[in-house]
């Protein structure tokens, strides 16, 4: 299953990318249906570069296009990434819970307009006067 979470590697020199280290974070991400994108440092156009990075490589995780978090190598970087795919569920079943519960207020308001036998505005009125 593919997910809306997105690791950017930030490296100071593409070729950086091309260690062992970083290449088993990107199989890693990529067999957990996490998209896995490499990129330069850049501190003017990025301001998750110029706030969060301490050092590089790092890694910045995303979910849709809200940033979550930045972690590196030597900072459980599989952790990271589950626990990026987690947050992501979580948000999902919160999501359709709500819509879940607002559904079933629609269906309780929409049933007691209903069983009044007035149009809606009118049994609103009246049962306030």
């Amino acid at each position: 299953m593919n997910y809306p979470v997105r690791i950017i590697c930030v490296v100071s020199e593409l070729s950086d990318a091309g260690s062992p280290l970083i290449q088993a974070i990107r199989e890693y991400a990529r067999d957990s249906g996490v998209i896995f994108q490499t990129r330069l440092y850049d501190s003017l156009k990025y301001s998750d570069d110029r706030n969060n990075i301490t050092r590089l490589p790092a890694f910045h995780a995303y979910i849709k296009k809200a940033y979550t978090k930045t972690f590196f190598p030597n900072t459980r970087p599989i952790q990271h990434i589950n626990e990026s795919i987690e947050m992501y569920l979580k948000y999902k079943e919160a999501k359709a819970k709500r819509k879940e519960f607002i559904s079933r207020v629609y269906k309780r308001f929409t049933n007691w307009i209903t069983a009044s036998g007035k149009p809606p505005f009118q049994a609103a009125v009246l049962d306030w006067l």
